[in-house]
């Protein structure tokens, strides 16, 4: 007996291991499904059927909830996200798929340049932004266009030998009745996996290539073509076809041509997207190991150490999180801090600008659409809510949310799915949403400019950002940080002015200050004159008159910058001795040496 497990999007075939077990997504259970509940049900084998209960979570049958269910060959159970059926051998793979690759009702495209063309569109997927479902439902549209089998599918060998469907397509038959199952020939895909050459049947009633094959002699199929999918020289699955009808021809020679390139193109494309998913996650590693995420936010004063440690127990966490603070404060950085040391470090973040979406966009913003949905809905698109499935969500600015996204997103939270502009049947999202705001929520919400509920839902756990004001000892910590890599130091008093002025815009402001003075200023030392006016003026407003002495040294200090610490050419210039203007140096705690560099 033999399981056919799809989940996320993809089919496994696996073996009952015994005759009786757990089945569930914890890793100590018989057989493992993920999108399950840990240990969702209690099988046992009984005759050519399953018997199955409840344990974690009920069963899904016919769209109902169920606690027992007697699962026979041939029919469908839901687990959680997943979707099993029941096979006798592993001969032959069997299963409506949830999303089929995307048809075109146009007949298959014919001539050496159309499909030529059809090659040149896969062929610009490579390097685009793309995810490897797309890559694959790419592929087998192609084939449609092309070719027009009844069947195709894009299969993967597994470590342990099972075959594992990637992609689908199964062609609607006349009068738009529902697509036949997918039916394909295991043993034939292992052969052409085996082996790494091509195979194509035109008539599989007298080849010799498919004598003895049940699953052909079952399924009727009158016409075949397999040929290897190879990533990096290594044949790690197949592309096949086949059909079934009398009206319907053979597959040629240049059906297989045909195939053979869609498929070396459809490996490159998908090689490129894993390859930049690979370094995102080397990336992410990298930060891991220079300390952690939260690491990442800089300075020693005592509210910024006690931030630090709150960030880092509220990631082990996978509660809503309501980040506040003034404009500039790092809320953002917060956020991805507390994701890249989280469990879902692995999965995306998606950063969204609250203010940004339009009030008319804010569903399919959120929540995605289907092509044609609505006037320039010209192809799927998943929204903010399946982009950052598995990880975390930021909704930066979400005071600024209008009712009517405010309470679709309250639903979202509430049930744990979203429903695409478009469709019909909503999708279950697993998300940590994390929300910033400068804005007072709960005096919003008396005003009833924002809902109680929602700010329920997302102030489970609240971080308070201090401003920059309140702890003046980052200063100088941060503003070496931003000048890191353009300028060697920050001189004394260009630091007094910085840790005097009260910065309304907060490190962001900082940031911008330091960035300016390294561009706009002279050599590799940042001086009080390369800083803005407004805040040198800020600064100047607060100070008394000066002395005699602190003109002095000013004036001293001016003269050997002039001079690039030359103390002949400072005298000069001063009108006095060398013996007397290294004597002003001592007094003033002055080194000529910290002048050489300008």
């Amino acid at each position: 007996m033999y399981l056919l497990i799809e989940s996320a999007g993809a089919l496994v075939q696996q073996p009952l291991p015994a005759d009786e077990g757990v089945i569930g997504s914890a890793a100590d259970c018989a057989v493992s499904v993920a999108g399950s509940a840990p240990r969702h049900a209690r099988f046992r084998v009984d005759g050519d059927a399953l018997e199955l209960e409840q344990l974690d979570a009920p069963l899904g049958v016919a769209g109902s909830a169920v606690a027992q269910h007697r699962l026979r060959p041939g029919t469908e159970l839901a687990l959680g996200e997943a979707r099993l059926w029941l096979v006798r051998e592993p001969d032959e793979v069997e299963v409506r798929l949830a999303k089929p690759a995307p048809q075109d009702a146009q007949a298959p495209t014919s001539g050496p340049a159309a499909r030529l063309a059809l090659l040149a569109d896969m062929a610009r997927t490579i390097g685009r932004d793309l995810d490897l479902a797309e890559v694959y439902a790419r592929m087998l549209s192609l084939v449609a266009r092309a070719i027009a089998p009844e069947h195709a599918a894009l299969v993967q060998r597994e470590s342990d030998g099972s075959l594992r469907i990637l992609a689908a397509h199964s062609a609607a038959e006349q009068g738009g009745r529902p697509a036949r199952p997918l039916q394909l020939s295991s043993t034939l895909v292992a052969r052409v996996i085996e082996r790494g050459e091509a195979l194509l049947v035109a008539d599989a009633t007298s080849d010799a290539q498919t004598r003895g094959v049940r699953s052909i002699m079952r399924q009727r199929i009158r016409t075949v073509a397999c040929v290897p999918y190879a990533v990096r020289g290594v044949v790690v699955g197949a592309l096949y076809v086949d059909s079934r009808s009398k009206s319907l021809g053979g597959f040629e020679e240049a059906d297989l041509d045909y195939l053979i390139a869609l498929s070396h193109l459809g490996a490159a494309a998908a090689q490129s997207v894993k390859t930049v998913e690979t370094l995102a996650k080397l990336e992410r590693e990298v930060a891991e190991l220079r300390g952690g995420a939260a690491a990442e936010i800089v300075g020693e004063a005592p509210a910024t150490r006690k931030l630090r440690e709150l960030l880092s127990k509220v990631a082990r966490s996978s509660l809503p999180v309501l980040v506040a603070g003034e404009r500039g404060t790092g809320k953002e950085l917060a956020a991805s801090a507390i994701h890249r040391s989280s469990e879902r470090a692995s999965a995306p973040f998606v950063a969204v600008n609250c203010a940004a979406i339009p009030e008319s966009l804010t569903e399919s913003a959120f929540f995605g659409h289907l092509r044609g949905a609505f006037t320039g809905a010209e192809r799927d698109q998943p929204g903010y809510f399946r982009q950052a499935d598995g990880g975390t969500l930021f909704l930066d600015e979400v005071a600024d949310l209008r009712a009517g996204a405010q309470a679709a997103l309250l639903r979202a939270l509430q049930q744990g799915e979203v429903l695409p502009v478009g469709a019909t049947t909503p999708v279950a999202v697993d998300v940590r949403v994390v929300c910033a705001t400068n804005r007072d929520l709960a005096e919003a919400a008396s005003r009833g400019e924002f809902r109680h509920d929602l700010l329920d839902r997302l102030e489970v756990l609240r971080i308070e950002l201090p401003p920059l004001r309140e702890r003046p000892d980052d200063i100088p910590l941060l503003a070496a940080h931003f000048a890191a890599g353009r300028v060697t130091r920050v001189s004394a008093r260009a630091l007094e002015l910085l840790c005097a002025y009260r910065w309304p815009g907060n490190i962001r402001e900082l940031r911008n200050v330091i960035e300016r003075a390294a561009v706009l200023g002279d050599g590799e030392t940042i001086w009080p004159e390369d800083l803005p006016p407004a805040l040198r003026a800020a600064n100047a407003a607060d100070e008394h008159l000066a002395s005699l002495e602190s003109v002095e040294r000013d004036h001293i200090i001016r003269v050997l910058r002039r001079t690039r610490g030359n103390i002949t050419q400072a005298a000069t210039i001063l009108g006095v001795q060398r013996l007397t203007v290294y004597k002003k140096l001592d007094k003033y705690a002055l080194d000529a040496a910290d002048f050489k560099q300008g």
